[in-house]
Parts: structure tokens; C-alpha cells; sequence
């Protein structure tokens, strides 16, 4: 019985077979028919299809010709179809990954997709956003954006940090970078161009490098750049100590990568360094310099003035006859060529301070004392030339009374002062009609006054007890900003904390950052009243994951967030109309210079 089953099996087997062969697998297998039937295998009538929906691909951030910078989200929506596979991300046509879960942003019917991208890996200029979904079936239906990069170059210069740029006519950048004994760790094989020492550069505006003065061995003071584009700056030979100061033309736009130029004249100062940079009157370059502490030596300070033309010396001022003095701040130079300074004697470090001006000839022409006062801030108004100098005096380290007061320039007399008891000024900032003070108590805590220009008057005061204020920054038109960090019950820092106020000290609105602490920040009126601000993690006072940038409109709310890889951003000094020009290091990938686009548009 089993026998006759089983040939009867094979024999079915067998016939079913042949059959196949004979209908090329149409008993098995359904064939659409063009019309859209569907063609079933047992012989039926033909039933038609049930089409099904294709999917929608809508992008929900970013939006199309939108601004990106930065680390951002791409999030789509798709709705429709019977079902979705996955989705994945491609931007100028690499994929940056794959899909499969809803993001918790979706809603019933209407899934989203979310993928993260770090923009500053990506082309700078257009990007072109592709969402790919795919149903259930295998089937794609894709949605392509075009978006711009917030960065619309950078110019690299290998390793060093950069200590400053600027900016000329809207078109060349002038950038000074020191490299040391460390950074050149990181250079498998230093050239002539990338060696120990310091480094002049100007990029144009594509962010080339077109010209560059390499200083091996060497510091290079801050730099000074004249109206004609002509360059004027302080260098040091770090063996030798050997000081010079030197002068560089204009350059030349066809000048090719790589070219070194030779200076226009050079003015040997032996020992005496430069300090900061010099300034330019009707030919003259006035120049801060210092005989560095040596055995047996206190530092001592001067002022010489120099031919900008020849580098010729036509006069040096080290005090009065056999004096040695010690210059604190300045020289603060006027509009008729005559320089403010004040000082205290070489060598000691006692409480007392001397204001002293001098003619565009170099001779002393005033000098006031302040023997048990100490200096702490200055500030120059430059339309009427006053001065307001901010002073402290100490008892057994303890400060015991302070004041501001106000300096008419050509006798140096006080035309006001003004008693701000224990709570010592720090900083001070020019408004349209006001003097805003950032004063410290001595319990440690905060404090932001403002005063009139005429007579000193005090208006009215803040204070901040909950509040580590690291500064303020100030507008035009007597509104301020103050940034600082928000303290918890343990007074331990939780948040950073950016507070915008008008001329009465009312506050106007407030942004807050939680672990972020603030480093640089920058404020333009002519920017729709952007302000700028550089911040780090909390918990990483080495920058080890970099820095970002935060912008926030004029109504405090943030415009966007910049940051790149491990990147530690030091400077936004300089803008113009439309871009924004930022500083940044990392240790394996060298110095670079961002031209950003400044806002929204």
C-alpha cells in the first residue's frame, strides 16, 4: 500500500512538472497584465489591482534656501503609501545615514525622520539635502532642498594660534600667528613657510593666502595697519633678544602664494621690546616700549616717536631727567597728536599712580600725582577728549575706598569725581550721554552704574548677588548688555546668562545657556543689533570639544549656533557689511580664519 502512494506521488510529481515546462511557470506565478488586472494562476477571471498611494517626502527643518552652520538636525515628514521601510539622508550626494525608527517629533499618520549632520565636514557654499523613503515594497520616492552653509570660506594656516586679524577695505585680511616649540610637534617635516617663530599673512577675499613674512625664531608685536594699507609692527628674536620694529608696503595683489616680502625700513632697538601696538599721527608712529626686569634691573618704560616714511627716530621720552618710570596704561593719543599715559616709578609696586601729557615734540607738558591711589580702569571720550580714570585705595590689602573721576585733557585738571566708597570700579563703557561702571564690592559680588558725563551724577545702580558677571558690553545709544554666569544655592555656576537694558537699567529681555560659560562676545548696531557671544562647556575649562558660537537678535531670541569638530573659537573683532570673521584652533588641524554669513537674510 505504501508502495502503490508513493509511485503515485512521483508519477503527480512528475506530471506537474512537465506542465511547468510547458507554461513557462504560469501555473505558479502571477503576471500583471498592463492594464492594471491582476492575472491569477488557477485560470480565474481577472480582478483589478488595488493601487496603492505613493509616499510624500516633505522636509521640516531645514527649509529650503535656508542658512545652515554648524551641527544641525535634518527632520522629514512622510505621509501616505501602506507602509515605510526607511529613510535615508544624502547632502551633495554622500549619505549620512539610514533610518528606520520615528522620530519622537511625529504625530499619528504623519511620521518623522531625523538624522543628524556636521555641516563643517560638508562643501562650503550650496548644499543639496536628499530624503530617500522607501515603502514597504521597495519602492523610493525622494524630496531634494537646496540649502546655503553659513560659511562662505576659510583660509587655513597649519599649526600656531592666531593672535590677530583685521580687516582692510572689505577685501584683504591681515593675520598675525605664533607658533611654538609644541605646535611644531604636530609638523611631521617643517618648510620654509611653516617653522617655529611668528608669521604675517593677508588673504584676499577668497581666503588664499597672497602674501606671507615669516619670523623663525620670533614674536611679533601687534601690528598696525595704516590707512594706505602700509603695515607697522614690533618683533623679537627669542634667542637673542634683539628687538626691531618694522614696516611693510602695501603688497602687491599679484603677488603668488609663498612669497616672502622684504620690509619697507627697519628701526633696531636692541633690548627695549614693543608693547601692543603703536599709533599713527600726521606721519608719526608713537611707540610704547620696555627694558624687560633683568639682575639688578627693575623694568623700565619709554616712548619714542618714528618716521613712518624712513623709520627714522625723531625723539624718545624715558621720564624726566634721571627718572626710571614703569607705564600702567596708554599712551591714549588725542586728535592733535598729543599723548596721555600715566605711570608709576620703576620698581615698585606701592600704591600711587602719575597722569602725564606730552607734546606731538615729546616734552612733558603736564603731570598730575596720585600717591595713595592705585589705577584700575581708564576710558577716553573721544569726541570731547575727557578722560575718566577709575582708582582704589588698599589698607592692609583690603580696599578701603574708591572713585571715578574726570580729566579735562589740556590742564589736567578733575572736572568732577565722583566716591563709589568700597565698590571699586573695574570697567567703564561710553554710551551717547552716559558713563556705565562695572564695580566690584568687596563681598565678592557685582555691580553696573551709570553716571553723567557732565557732573558725574549717579542715576541709578545694579546689583547682582546670584550673578558671576564676567563683563558688559555697550551701545550707543546708552544700551547695555551684561553677560555673566547664573549661580545656583552653592553659588556654583549653572547657566550662561546674556541681560540686555535700556538707558534707565530696566531690563529689556534675557537669554540663558545652561553649562555654558562665556569667553569673547561682540555687539553690532548696524547688524539689526546682533550680539555676538563665544561660549564653552561648563565642565571643560580646556576646550577640549571646542567652543561655539551663539547669535542673538536684537530681541534676545538666538538667530543660530556655530561650532565645528573640536574647534576652540578665540576672536570676532572685525566685521563688515555682510560677513563676520572668526578665529579658531585645534590642535591637529592648525589655525583657520571663518568668513561667516552675519545673520539671517
Amino acid at each position: 500500500m505504501k508502495t502503490t502512494l508513493s509511485r503515485r506521488v512521483w508519477r503527480g510529481f512528475g506530471l506537474w512538472l512537465w506542465l511547468l515546462c510547458l507554461t513557462g511557470g504560469a501555473l505558479t506565478h502571477s503576471a500583471c497584465d498592463c492594464d492594471g488586472t491582476q492575472v491569477t494562476g488557477d485560470g480565474g477571471e481577472s480582478v483589478p489591482e488595488k493601487k496603492e498611494s505613493p509616499l510624500k517626502v516633505t522636509f521640516v527643518t531645514p527649509t529650503s534656501n535656508q542658512i545652515i552652520s554648524g551641527q544641525i538636525d535634518i527632520e522629514v515628514e512622510v505621509t501616505g503609501g501602506v507602509g515605510i521601510q526607511d529613510v535615508s539622508f544624502w547632502a551633495n550626494g554622500k549619505e549620512v545615514g539610514t533610518v528606520y525608527k520615528q522620530a519622537a517629533t511625529s504625530e499619528v499618520g504623519k511620521p518623522h525622520f531625523k538624522v543628524e549632520l556636521a555641516t563643517y565636514l560638508m562643501e562650503r557654499g550650496p548644499l543639496h539635502l536628499k530624503a530617500i523613503a522607501t515603502d514597504i515594497n521597495g519602492v523610493p520616492y525622494s524630496e531634494t532642498i537646496q540649502v546655503r552653509s553659513r560659511e562662505r570660506w576659510v583660509a587655513s594656516f597649519g599649526v600656531g594660534t592666531i593672535h590677530q586679524f583685521q580687516v582692510r577695505d572689505d577685501k584683504n585680511l591681515y593675520v598675525r600667528i605664533q607658533r611654538t616649540e609644541e605646535d611644531m610637534r604636530n609638523v611631521p617635516q617643517p618648510t620654509r613657510m611653516i617653522r617655529e617663530g611668528a608669521a604675517l599673512l593677508t588673504t584676499n577675499p577668497v581666503g588664499t593666502i597672497a602674501w606671507v613674512h615669516i619670523g623663525a625664531e620670533q614674536e611679533f608685536r601687534p601690528f598696525l595697519l595704516g590707512p594706505d594699507g602700509r603695515v607697522f609692527f614690533g618683533a623679537k628674536d627669542i634667542n637673542s633678544g634683539v628687538n626691531r620694529f618694522v614696516a611693510f608696503g602695501r603688497g602687491d595683489p599679484k603677488w603668488e602664494q609663498g612669497f616672502e616680502p622684504k620690509p619697507e625700513w627697519e628701526h633696531a632697538l636692541a633690548e627695549w621690546t614693543v608693547k601692543g601696538a603703536p599709533t599713527l599721527y600726521q606721519g608719526g608712529l608713537l611707540v610704547h616700549i620696555v627694558l624687560p626686569t633683568k639682575a639688578g634691573r627693575p623694568t623700565q618704560s619709554g616712548l619714542i616717536q618714528l618716521d613712518a616714511g624712513s623709520g627714522r627716530e625723531r625723539w624718545r621720552y624715558l621720564g624726566e631727567k634721571d627718572e626710571k618710570m614703569e607705564i600702567l596704561r596708554g599712551p591714549f593719543q588725542l586728535s592733535d597728536g598729543r599723548a596721555l599715559f600715566f605711570t608709576r616709578p620703576s620698581g615698585t609696586s606701592n600704591a600711587g599712580f602719575s597722569m602725564r601729557m606730552l607734546s606731538t615734540a615729546g616734552t612733558q607738558l603736564w603731570s598730575k600725582d596720585y600717591p595713595d591711589k592705585s589705577l584700575t580702569t581708564v576710558i577716553q571720550n573721544p569726541e570731547n577728549q575727557y578722560f575718566y580714570v577709575g582708582t582704589e585705595q588698599r589698607k592692609n590689602n583690603e580696599v578701603r575706598g574708591s572713585s571715578v573721576f574726570c580729566v579735562e585733557p589740556s590742564t589736567g585738571n578733575e572736572c568732577w569725581q565722583r566716591d563709589t566708597k568700597t565698590s571699586w570700579p573695574e570697567h567703564m563703557a561710553l554710551g551717547n550721554k552716559l558713563l556705565i561702571v562695572l564695580r566690584r564690592p568687596v563681598d565678592g559680588t557685582a555691580e553696573v552704574s551709570a553716571m553723567q558725563f557732565s557732573d558725574g551724577q549717579e542715576l541709578w545702580k545694579l546689583s547682582y548677588k546670584n550673578h558671576k558677571v564676567i563683563g558688559f558690553e555697550h551701545t550707543s545709544r546708552d544700551s547695555f548688555f551684561v553677560i555673566s554666569q547664573k549661580l545656583d544655592s552653592s553659588r556654583d555656576p549653572v547657566a550662561l546668562l546674556v541681560e540686555r537694558y535700556d538707558a534707565t537699567g530696566k531690563r529689556l529681555w534675557e537669554y540663558e545657556h545652561k553649562q555654558f560659560y562665556p569667553k569673547r562676545w561682540l555687539y553690532s548696531g548696524d547688524q539689526d543689533e546682533t550680539f555676538w557671544v563665544i561660549v564653552r562647556n561648563d565642565q571643560d575649562p580646556t576646550e577640549r570639544f571646542g567652543t561655539r558660537l551663539i547669535a542673538l537678535d536684537k530681541q534676545g531670541e538666538r538667530l543660530y549656533l556655530f561650532s565645528e569638530e573640536a574647534r576652540r573659537f578665540q576672536q570676532i573683532q572685525f566685521l563688515t557689511p555682510d560677513a563676520l570673521y572668526l578665529s579658531s584652533y585645534y590642535v591637529k588641524g592648525g589655525s583657520r580664519i571663518h568668513q561667516l554669513i552675519s545673520k539671517e537674510k
